[in-house]
This record gives structure tokens, sequence and C-alpha cells, in this order.
């Protein structure tokens, strides 16, 4: 698995993996728990299940539902989040929070 890649080739069942989710500056681990190979007459494809969450309440979802890029190693998910959220910082289009604005306990 290479950075930002949607190919698992080089994943095994069992291996855990690093998801920087779309919708918020997190960084969550997955196990990988499933591949299924499906075959029709006209194509062929991978379906990647994983689990997530603690293990007394560990889900399994399909991997292609969980909006984020994915990477094998933390290092490699920690290096495009801090990208991402420097690459925020830097976006003149976005509009600057006033800190007289935020709640009074916000710190």
């Amino acid at each position: 698995m290479t950075n930002k890649s949607n190919t698992l080739d080089d994943v095994h069942i069992g291996q855990t993996i690093f998801i920087v989710l779309h919708n918020s500056l997190k960084i969550i681990p997955a196990i990988i728990a499933e591949k299924t190979h499906i075959e029709t007459l006209t194509e062929s494809s991978v379906v990647w299940k994983v689990m997530v969450g603690p293990e007394e309440k560990r889900k399994v979802y399909p991997l292609d539902k969980i909006s984020g890029d994915k990477f094998a190693t933390l290092d490699e998910a920690r290096a495009e989040l801090l990208r991402s959220f420097h690459e925020s910082l830097q976006d003149e289009n976005k509009p600057h929070i006033d800190p007289q604005a935020l709640p009074p306990h916000w710190f």
C-alpha cells in the first residue's frame, strides 16, 4: 500500500492499516478482516472488509464505504494529516476564526 493508494495488493488479512478520514482531522486504525474476490462474465473485483473500533465494540465495514485515504503505516497517515492540515491553514479562501467568538472555556 502506498501513500493515498486505493490498491491493497500488498496487504494481508490481520494487518492494521490507517485511514485519514476525509470529514475530520482523525486517523483511525482498521484491521483487514476479509478479502472477497468477485468474478462475473464481464469483470472481476476484490471487496475488502475491515474491523474498526475497540475490541469489545468492534464492527466490520466494507473498506470502500469509509471515506478517507488509506495508508499501510501510521507515519504515512500522520504525514498526510499534517500536510492536509497545513494546506488548510494556508487556504486564504476559508474564513478565519475570530478568537473572540469562541466560547469562554474553549481551551
